[in-house]
C-alpha cells in the first residue's frame, strides 16, 4: 500500500524475539565492562541499534556504553517486560506513542480487528490525540455499515473495498485487506503481540480486545 506509515512499532519482532535474539546476546556481549567496542557487539543487522532504542546501551565515541537501565536488566533487576511497556508508551523523536494512540480508541470501541485496524487505524492521517474521535467514528461506522466485513466472499470484496475507501477517504486495495503476509497485517500482529503485555489487554486470533474485568 501506498500508505504512510505512522504507526510504528518499537520494532518488528515479537517479544520473545526481540529480547534473546536483539537485546539481551547485545547485552552480553559486554561481560564484566561497562563499554564495548560497535564492532564486537554487532550480531545482526538489528540487535545494536534496537538495544539503543530501547535505552539499553548509548553511543560512546566508536563504543557503545551501558545505560543504567543496560545495568539493571544485565543484573537481573528489571524484567524485559517492563522494559518493553516503558518504550511503548514513551514518544520517540517528538513524536506522539502509536501504542497510546492505539490504546486510547479500544478504551472506547473495547475491541479492534485486522479490517479496522487497517481502514481507521494505520489509515490515520496523524497520531495527535485529537483524531481519537475520527478513528472511533471511522470504526463505528465500518461496524454498523458492513457488520459481517469479515466474511465477504470473494467476488464481493472489490465493491466493499470500494465503498469503504469512498466512505472514510482511505486507499486501500483488495490485497492489502485480504492477501497473506502484507506489510498492514505484519504490523497489526506486532502491534497485537508486544500489547499483549499489558494485562488489561487481550488478544485472541485476530484482535486486541480489552479483557472485561467483570469476569
Amino acid at each position: 500500500s501506498e500508505i504512510p506509515r505512522l504507526l510504528k512499532t518499537v520494532g518488528d519482532y515479537n517479544i520473545e524475539a526481540y529480547e534473546t535474539r536483539l537485546v539481551k546476546p547485545t547485552i552480553e556481549k559486554f561481560g564484566n565492562n561497562e563499554t564495548a567496542n560497535a564492532f564486537e557487539i554487532k550480531i545482526n543487522h538489528n540487535n545494536v541499534s534496537h538495544t539503543k532504542r530501547l535505552g539499553l546501551i548509548k553511543a560512546d565515541g566508536f563504543n557503545y556504553r551501558l545505560t543504567d537501565l543496560g545495568r539493571k536488566y544485565k543484573d537481573g533487576k528489571i524484567q524485559f517486560n517492563q522494559i518493553i511497556k516503558t518504550a511503548m508508551m514513551s514518544s520517540e523523536d517528538d513524536k506522539p506513542s502509536s501504542y497510546k494512540f492505539i490504546l486510547d480508541v479500544l478504551l472506547k470501541v473495547k475491541s479492534i480487528n485486522f479490517i479496522e485496524f487497517a481502514f481507521c487505524l494505520y489509515s490515520t492521517s496523524s497520531l495527535d490525540t485529537n483524531l481519537v474521535d475520527e478513528v472511533i467514528n471511522n470504526i463505528l461506522i465500518i461496524r454498523n455499515q458492513f457488520p459481517h466485513i469479515e466474511l465477504t466472499n470473494e467476488k464481493n470484496k472489490d465493491e466493499i473495498i470500494i465503498k469503504v475507501n469512498n466512505l472514510l477517504g482511505t486507499i486501500l486495495t483488495k490485497t492489502d485487506i485480504w492477501a497473506k503476509n502484507t506489510t498492514i497485517k505484519n504490523q497489526f500482529d506486532y502491534f497485537r503481540n508486544h500489547l499483549s503485555v499489558f494485562d488489561h489487554i487481550d488478544t485472541p486470533r485476530g484482535f486486541i480486545k480489552l479483557k472485561d474485568t467483570n469476569q
